[in-house]
């Protein structure tokens, strides 16, 4: 490979791990926050700790303190939890 091309694919690996490392940290900040929401958001805090693949496991609130607990889970594409709201057709201006 000449020094021009590796050069590329090294940029490609460090842009992969920077993806890698901002999706993780992403998917941690939302375990936590299911956690705090829990106490009056139950159902909402299950839906999301389902589509993050944490379904097994229940909600400790000193969970809430620890960050890196997601360890290879997969998260799952579901229906949206908050769906967005079309304003202009709740108002009648359709």
């Amino acid at each position: 490979m000449t020094k021009k091309r590796l050069g590329f694919w090294q940029r490609t690996r460090r842009k992969k791990d920077g993806l890698d490392t901002c999706l993780h940290n992403l998917a941690e900040s939302i375990r936590i926050i299911s956690i705090l929401i829990h106490p009056f958001m139950h159902t909402t805090s299950d839906k999301i700790r389902k589509q993050m693949g944490l379904w097994y496991a229940d909600v400790v609130w000193e969970d809430a303190f620890e960050f890196n607990m997601m360890y290879q889970e997969q998260v799952k594409k579901g229906e949206a939890i908050f769906p967005r709201l079309d304003i202009e057709k709740r108002a009648g201006r359709t």
